[in-house]
């Protein structure tokens, strides 16, 4: 599913306290070599994906109306088979299902302590068990909350455990639940759960720099989506424009550059401190890291003051396809030939595209 890169933008904020400038991050040797032409991607600048000719919208959320109406904050999209999908609201605390025609067929989900309630807000959704289970990842309570689709439009509390482990990205498949983290207890960064919320392994190694804080920070810093139809998980860290599938052991089955992809980077600070450098044009962020309903993997960037940039990539092969820009739209999932994009701005809402039908204008 659409996991995002956080990243804390402080304009001009080191320069008017006299912070200097240590590390840009990530630096090369936190970047994966890949070399093999097969499995270098680039973009292709006459390819537009998401074309007003081909595809009609409907958008869905309004800047004033009904709570129903209306969205606080959208933090996730999620396909769930039989042409439904989920939102996720972080800012209201609940998950809200839809047909492809924009219709509310339900909501679930809300802020409190009891359960199937969200101690904060959740971040993250991830669909698992051919679409029977959503998993809700929360950062600040350390929390993950699962739900059971008991019919198209009902769910009910499937269970909830506390990770031991700092980070707010994961994604569920075939009885696990991954998680990209860090606790100094443990060694490695990716997390392999069981439904009881019992840590069965740990993999990859920590983000590496010589100062602890800067290690422990970038090392839960990334994108992560599940392939659970092909048991892969896809993995991005730190931002860096490399993309690695790992199978369900932590073992590596293809690695892809994005060769024309220029992180938006982090900046290590003196005084001790760290945050997002400043947006320069050209620079570009992971947006999105999701699978469709095949099991293929999908990655969009976004070029500040340019345009998205979207990409498949199979899951068994590593092998990847651009499948061109998309000037208006932030891609945050695909179901055939459905796609979903979303923005907070200049207010939250949500966008369907459908295929056109033959003959419409």
């Amino acid at each position: 599913m659409a996991l995002l890169v956080s990243m804390l933008v402080i304009p001009g904020a080191y320069s008017q306290r006299n912070f200097r400038i240590i590390e840009r991050h990530p630096t090369p040797d936190n970047i994966p070599e890949v070399t093999d032409p097969k499995f270098i991607l680039r973009e292709e600048p006459a390819s537009t994906f998401l074309n007003e000719y081909e595809y009609e919208t409907i958008t869905i959320g309004v800047a004033e109306g009904e709570h129903h109406e209306m969205f606080g904050k959208v933090a996730d999209i999620a396909s769930m088979g039989n042409d439904t999908f989920l939102v996720l609201d972080s800012e209201y605390g609940e998950l809200r299902l839809y047909n492809y025609d924009g219709s509310l067929l339900g909501t679930f989900g809300q802020l409190g302590e009891g359960p199937g309630e969200f101690p904060d807000s959740p971040d993250h959704i991830s669909i698992a068990d051919q679409g029977k289970s959503v998993f809700t990842v929360g950062s600040g309570s350390h929390f993950i909350i699962a739900f059971e689709r008991e019919d198209v439009s009902t769910f009910t509390p499937k269970l909830r455990f506390v990770k031991d482990l700092i980070g707010s990205t994961g994604c569920a498949m075939n009885g696990h639940f991954w998680f990209l983290g860090y606790t100094p207890s443990v060694k490695g960064v990716l997390h392999k759960y069981n439904y009881e919320g019992q840590r069965v392994a740990s993999f990859l190694d920590y983000y590496k720099s010589p100062r602890e804080y800067i290690s422990h920070r970038l090392s839960k810093m990334g994108s992560i989506a599940c392939s659970e139809k092909h048991g892969i998980v896809a993995l991005n860290r730190v931002n860096a424009p490399v993309i690695t599938g790992y199978t369900e052991d932590g073992e590596v089955v293809w690695q892809i550059k994005l060769a024309d992809f220029a992180p938006l980077q982090f900046i290590e600070l003196s005084p001790p401190g760290w945050g997002g450098d400043i947006p320069k044009p050209g620079k570009a962020l992971i947006w999105s890291l999701f699978t469709d309903s095949a099991g293929d993997f999908y990655v969009y960037y976004h070029v500040i003051e340019g345009d998205g940039h979207l990409f498949k990539i199979e899951a068994q092969t590593g092998k990847g396809t651009y499948l061109g820009k998309s000037p208006q739209a932030q891609v945050w999932d695909i179901d055939s030939e459905f796609v979903f994009s979303a923005s907070n701005s200049p207010f939250p809402h949500v966008v369907i595209h459908r295929p056109k039908k033959a003959g419409s204008n």
